[in-house]
């Protein structure tokens, strides 16, 4: 009887997977058809997390009657950690790139600074791409957008994934040339930190806890893992390097048809994502004194070409990362077969994001990758991915919306591609910086073998 119900029951959820999957090939309209939403975005609304008003009164429950105090502690950590994932979110999102960096680097020192043993940094660019509507949106839900995105991709990450993001990081203003394509599925991590929280603690311990908690940024931790992509998804993904736009329409166009044929098949073989393994990160609204150290007085690139030149940047507005393992060792992209010791910390303002990545050989200790005097990788927004105000709007998070983008700096935006400068722009940015910064990037060459000394 039990494996009968049990039977019955799969069934049920199998047809319910193919008739979503079969929803969302029907609806996702064709990749042509994603720049049709280009109407003058929404504004988006900046929050900020360290701008604490009145107290609100004690939660209480249906009935009106106060909750015990460790209830209610959890309660308003909750909602406060909802609203630093949601400012997270909100900034966690389109274009960055540290060409104003790079440009300094050249220019400013003597001798100038090239990547690697030079000191310097390579010319980095970042998009983020949201696939489920978590971006702020004034607009209203339309039946061609409002899909289930968290649905189809949940069953390949965690289940308790609010937001996701594909990352792509490409060199010298070249999206054909994408180095990296990663996936991250960021998730509520205080969950972690107030499971534990006993409930017959007593009232004094409570207050004391929260008192303590309100004091180091009041216990709000984003947690978020991170995912390669198979050959097959990033194939795809590859073909459309320079239109993001359509990544999003994609990647669930894919998924949705692989669960199609999986469900029709009674097959679960198809593996888009594959977790990274100790590569989690945890976001909190406050540094690490020692992991965020280059943030304290640090100031930002100073070219001449950005509009905010001279600025600085303070490390208590901005969102703080680090490795939940402080490090990991996984397989190396750049030479298939070896591994590569990882370390990295992230730090990410309204309109700035900075990471100080960096890569060692597990056995030598020797640097890989990133910059070897510890400066991390200063990358300016340079475009916001955000819904169109007509026909793009989802309601709630669990949709994929079609986004457009936003030019937040035309200084920079030619690092987009082709379809954003000139190639007389592209090659004067190019030789201002002394070439691609991917050539110097290359390991030095290992030396010639010494002359024979046998004759002839």
């Amino acid at each position: 009887m039990a494996s009968a119900t049990s039977a019955a029951a799969s069934s049920i959820a199998a047809t319910a997977l193919l008739a979503v999957a079969s929803l969302v090939l029907l609806l996702l309209p064709p990749p042509q058809t994603a720049h049709a939403f280009l109407a003058s975005p929404p504004h988006v609304q900046r929050r900020h997390h360290h701008s604490h008003g009145p107290r609100p009164n004690r939660p209480t429950s249906s009935t009106g009657v106060p909750l015990p105090p460790h209830v209610s502690r959890l309660a308003a950590q909750s909602s406060s950690n909802s609203a630093f994932l949601d400012d997270l979110s909100a900034r966690f999102q389109g274009d960055f790139d540290n060409y104003d960096q790079v440009l300094d680097d050249r220019t400013r020192h003597e001798p100038p600074l090239t990547p690697r043993e030079g000191g310097g940094h390579e010319h980095i660019h970042c998009t983020l791409v949201p696939i489920n509507n978590d971006v702020s949106s004034s607009s209203s839900s339309s039946s061609s957008s409002a899909l289930s995105a968290l649905s189809l991709i949940r069953p390949y990450v965690r289940d308790d994934a609010r937001a996701v993001r594909l990352a792509a990081f490409y060199f010298d203003g070249l999206p054909e040339r994408i180095f990296r394509f990663r996936l991250y599925a960021l998730w509520d991590a205080s969950v972690d930190s107030t499971s534990s929280s006993s409930e017959d603690s007593s009232d004094a311990n409570n207050t004391a806890d929260a008192k303590a908690g309100d004091e180091q940024g009041g216990g709000e931790r984003v947690g978020m893992t991170l995912y390669s992509l198979s050959p097959e998804v990033e194939g795809r993904l590859r073909g459309l390097s320079g239109r993001p736009l359509e990544w999003a329409p994609a990647l669930l166009r894919c998924l949705a048809s692989a669960q199609q044929e999986a469900a029709e098949a009674d097959s679960s073989d198809f593996q888009p994502f594959l977790e990274l393994h100790g590569c989690d990160v945890e976001w909190r609204p406050d540094p690490d004194p020692d992991r965020h150290a280059y943030a304290y007085g640090s100031p930002q690139s100073s070219s001449s070409s950005s509009p905010s030149s001279h600025r600085q940047l303070q490390p208590d507005d901005a969102h703080h990362a680090v490795m939940v393992d402080g490090e990991a060792t996984i397989p190396s992209l750049m030479n298939p077969g070896s591994m590569i010791r990882v370390v990295d910390e992230l730090s990410l303002w309204e309109d700035d994001f900075w990471i100080n990545d960096r890569g060692f050989d597990p056995d030598t200790g020797d640097f890989v990758y990133g910059n070897q005097r510890g400066v991390p990788y200063k990358m300016r927004r340079v475009s916001s991915l955000v819904p169109p105000l007509d026909g793009g709007g989802a309601e709630d998070e669990d949709s994929v919306l079609l986004l457009q983008r936003r030019i937040d700096n035309e200084a920079l935006a030619w690092t987009l591609g082709d379809d954003h400068r000139s190639s007389e722009e592209y090659n004067a940015a190019m030789e201002a910086i002394g070439g691609a910064s991917a050539r110097m990037n290359a390991p030095p060459a290992a030396p010639p073998p010494p002359p024979s000394s046998k004759g002839g």
